[in-house]
């Protein structure tokens, strides 16, 4: 059953199996610490920074605002020759453009900051992991924690690895100790 949290400001569509956090957690949490992991899914071995990301450009993160784009544009200083991005108040903005599900076309505008912990996760040719991500931008919000790129797994969880988490696929222990295996593996190279 997904927790209130989780429906509220987690993954609002989750994956079609449950995952039972008794029966994964502690292994997934054997296998972040022996490889180079926090138990939130930070990387904190050095070796391991070559594979790190951020959701955008590295070094930068960005957050949705409540800024109306005609204020920005009526108010922000342009900057170079991107139509879209300006400086106010010493804060750099960029309005986006988005499709709604029923076809209407909305602007709002982003706000670069330099980006926390949650805002890079890890990602080679064999898996992807994702921290909880805790900042206010829904794209990222709803992207999957864990990706097990040979099989096209998606585990998705709320705040820790683990917790009220769906699957795209049914999982049982072999299948799931022989993912962390390769993931592992994966690692060495």
């Amino acid at each position: 059953m997904m927790e209130i949290g989780n429906l509220l400001w987690g993954h609002l569509d989750p994956l079609e199996f449950e995952v039972d956090r008794d029966e994964y957690e502690d292994e997934f949490y054997e296998f972040l610490t022996r490889n180079g992991f926090d138990e939130y899914g930070h990387i904190i071995n050095e070796k391991l920074e070559k594979h790190l990301h951020t959701h955008k450009e590295k070094g930068i993160g960005y957050f949705e605002t409540n800024i109306d784009p005609n204020r920005l544009r009526a108010e922000g200083h342009k900057v170079g020759n991107d139509p879209e991005t300006y400086i106010l108040d010493g804060d750099r903005y960029i309005i986006e453009n988005d499709v709604q599900w029923d076809g209407e076309k909305e602007e709002y505008v982003i706000r670069e900051t330099n980006v926390s912990d949650s805002d890079y996760y890890f990602e080679n040719d064999t898996f992807l992991l994702r921290p909880f991500y805790w900042g206010d931008c829904e794209s990222i919000s709803v992207k999957p924690n864990f990706i097990y790129k040979p099989d096209d797994l998606v585990i998705e969880w709320y705040k820790y690895p683990f917790r009220n988490a769906y699957s795209n696929v049914k999982l049982d222990k072999e299948l799931f100790t022989k993912i962390l295996k390769d993931c592992e593996v994966s690692l060495r190279d």
